[in-house]
Parts: structure tokens; sequence; C-alpha cells
């Protein structure tokens, strides 16, 4: 399983790699850092995303 982390709360992020990787059976989206914690910590619940962290 290849576990990817987004690195920025960019709105280029869901169609370029979150929803490839959903479709996908052998790599996840599991994490998510940016600037603001707050900012990361809303994409992680809006997009499911397990692990958030503040760069």
């Amino acid at each position: 399983m290849i576990r990817i982390g987004i690195l920025g709360a960019a709105k280029i992020a869901p169609p370029a790699i979150i929803e490839p990787t959903r479709r996908r059976t052998d790599c996840r989206v599991v994490a998510v850092a940016a600037r603001d914690a707050g900012r990361a910590a809303a994409y992680a619940a809006k997009h499911d995303i397990q692990h958030v962290a503040d760069s």
C-alpha cells in the first residue's frame, strides 16, 4: 500500500490527487499538512484524511 501525504490544502489536490487515489486499491491519501493547522484540519475532515499537521 502506498500512503500519500499532501503538503498544502490547495484546491488542486482533490481532482489531481485525492479523487484519482480513491479509484485505486493500492494507494490512499493519509495525511495533509498546511501552514495553518485549522485549515489543515478542516481540509482533512472534508476529504476524510486521517492525519493532520501544520508546517
